[in-house]
Parts: C-alpha cells; structure tokens; sequence
C-alpha cells in the first residue's frame, strides 16, 4: 500500500470520526434541552419566513 493511499484512508476516517462526533455534540445539546427537533416542512418554513424578513416582508 502506498503512502498517498495510507493517508487518504486516514483523512477519510478522520473526517467520518468528525462527522461522528458532530452528531455526538448535537445529541448532547438536544438532550439538554439546547436544541429544536423540527420537521422538514418546518425548516422550510422558517427559511422562507427569514428570507421574506431579510427582504423586508413579514410572513404570517
């Protein structure tokens, strides 16, 4: 195996620990009560509504 192969495989599994321990810490903050579970239909929402504020429209 050659190095260039050994270190992409490292940096893979780095970034796939990474991903890990970012859902890891969102866990932790949800169980704490730091977070909001929302559906997609909700994020869509609520993305919608920040960019009509952003463009100086209000949404009901």
């Amino acid at each position: 195996m050659t190095n260039t192969k050994k270190y992409n495989e490292l940096v893979e599994k780095i970034k796939e620990l990474e991903y890990w321990q970012e859902i890891e810490r969102r866990r932790a903050d949800l169980d704490a009560g730091n977070g909001k579970v929302m559906t997609l239909e909700q994020v869509i929402k609520t993305m919608q509504k920040k960019k009509a504020k952003s463009e100086g429209i209000e949404l009901q």
